[in-house]
């Protein structure tokens, strides 16, 4: 599966870059917390980008679509039922099985905002991803890695287009429960204000650099007036070869 989506990746984008700190471990319990504008393209951009193959959290809706549900099948999909699908309450089976696949030592991929965002910024962030980490940690799971992914389209209407995964720095439940005054041995998905801490936590933006970027721009812009050049001549794609057209169909 991660092959396929290797193989689609280039045919379906222009570039894929990927910014992976040293701290994200290559093995053990990981839960992927990532950012959804892309709809299916986000998973293709995921299977592509990550060093292990994730099992997914999907709506159950998507399994009774034929082909879908082959697909996620083979890769070990967990069915959710999303609240504004008439389920939520009834997920006690998607909760155990994803406790039981973070103590296998698996890595999980949920989106937590629950739907793909039509927007420019990220939707309001459910509760699932921290119900998940601390229920497993709870369960049994050694100190499972909670990874927040941003996954930025420069077009998400283009066909050729680059895509940009930010893999940010992973939060240690641990240390985020001793800094709540949280025990973290007896800490569990049925305290609800550690859900919400930790949600949070998953939902905060560091305070952008506003001068640094002004300035990058000014920069720019004054090297195209330099050389006589429009930013659309700048990123605009060149000719297409017969095989790059032939990969793009």
């Amino acid at each position: 599966m991660q092959q396929l989506a290797r193989m689609a990746a280039r045919g379906r984008f222009r570039s894929v870059e990927i910014v992976l700190t040293a701290s994200v471990a290559s093995r053990g319990p990981q839960l992927w917390c990532a950012s959804h504008f892309g709809a299916f393209s986000d998973p293709i951009v995921l299977l592509h980008a990550l060093e292990r193959q994730p099992r997914f959290l999907a709506a159950d809706g998507l399994f009774r679509v034929p082909v879908l549900r082959s697909l996620l099948r083979l890769v070990a999909a967990i069915p959710v039922r999303r609240t504004q699908d008439g389920g939520g309450a009834a997920n006690t089976a998607m909760f155990a099985a994803s406790h039981d696949a973070l103590v296998a030592g698996d890595a999980l991929v949920i989106f937590p905002e629950g739907v793909a965002t039509e927007g420019a910024a990220v939707s309001p962030l459910r509760t699932g991803a921290a119900r998940i980490a601390l229920g497993a940690r709870a369960a049994g799971a050694a100190g499972p890695q909670l990874v927040a992914v941003g996954i930025h389209y420069q077009n998400r209407a283009a066909l050729r287009q680059r895509v940009f995964v930010d893999v940010g720095e992973p939060l240690d439940l641990g240390t985020r429960l001793e800094a709540s005054g949280r025990d973290p041995a007896t800490a569990s998905d049925a305290d609800h204000a550690a859900v919400r801490a930790l949600t949070a936590e998953l939902g905060r933006r560091p305070a952008p650099d506003r001068a640094a970027l002004v300035a990058a721009v000014e920069a720019y812009r004054a090297a195209l007036d330099a050389v006589g050049l429009s930013d659309a001549e700048v990123y605009r794609p060149g000719s297409r070869s017969r095989r790059r057209l032939l990969a793009t169909g």
